[in-house]
């Protein structure tokens, strides 16, 4: 499937990918919301809010061992359930097992770095590289091509899309960043900064994110890059 898509579709297939699997959602969400909240408690900021990943530095570094270990163990925990988001959306089965998580885990790795590198070449290649690659971990998990020719199937199936792509994206990302912004200020003048309260917070903004962009992914999948037949055989 490689037909032109618009932005209220891409909208509403995102959102019906977290409806249409709510228990998924709901077993990922209680599961990551202290997984995240463990890795922002062992590196805690002054505000609650939504950001990609745990990050290892000096500041860190200097809180001593356990925080590294904290932060780490959360990292892989939050890897670990990201896949099963994915995974139970792409299956449409909220027990979809791990048989295609190495795979899944090493594309994930290669795409992040290719990502990440075109962003620091200039920020053009990387907004490309991310929105011409949306599907490609859908496509890993479905099965149907080797891994790394995921890469170049998410690049074909998204051709012709790619503004309608980014443009419900960046829509996406601002939403999720202005509630953020308004949840974190709204814990930190009723909590305070240093309460256990912020960490919970930050972890549920963080869990919502994933589920979002997650369901928007496996959402360009569905439309642009799914062989309904094939799929079928897969799973069936």
């Amino acid at each position: 499937m490689n037909s032109n898509v618009t932005f209220s579709e891409l909208c509403e297939q995102t959102f019906a990918e977290i409806s249409g699997h709510s228990r998924a959602v709901i077993v990922f969400f209680a599961l990551m919301v202290p997984v995240a909240a463990l890795g922002e408690w062992a590196q805690p900021s002054n505000s609650a809010g939504f950001d990609i990943g745990f990050m290892i530095d000096d500041e860190l570094a200097a809180q001593g061992l356990s925080a590294v270990l904290a932060v780490v163990a959360a990292a892989i925990m939050s890897t670990v359930l990201t896949f099963y988001l994915y995974a139970a959306m792409v299956r449409r089965t909220h027990a979809p097992g791990f048989h295609r998580f190495w795979p899944w885990l090493g594309i994930y790795i290669l795409s992040w770095l290719g990502i990440a590198l075109g962003f620091i070449a200039l920020i053009v290649p990387g907004l490309i590289l991310l929105t011409r690659w949306s599907a490609v971990l859908p496509i890993v998990i479905e099965g149907r091509v080797p891994a790394m020719d995921a890469y170049g199937e998410s690049w074909r199936a998204v051709r012709g899309n790619s503004l309608t792509v980014f443009a419900v994206g960046f829509v996406l990302l601002v939403g999720l960043l202005v509630i953020s912004g308004i949840i974190g200020a709204l814990a930190i003048a009723s909590a305070g900064a240093m309460t256990i309260a912020v960490p919970l917070i930050s972890g549920m903004i963080d869990a919502l994110g994933t589920i979002v962009f997650v369901a928007f992914s496996v959402a360009i999948y569905r439309l642009m890059a799914a062989n309904t037949e094939d799929v079928a055989q897969v799973f069936s």
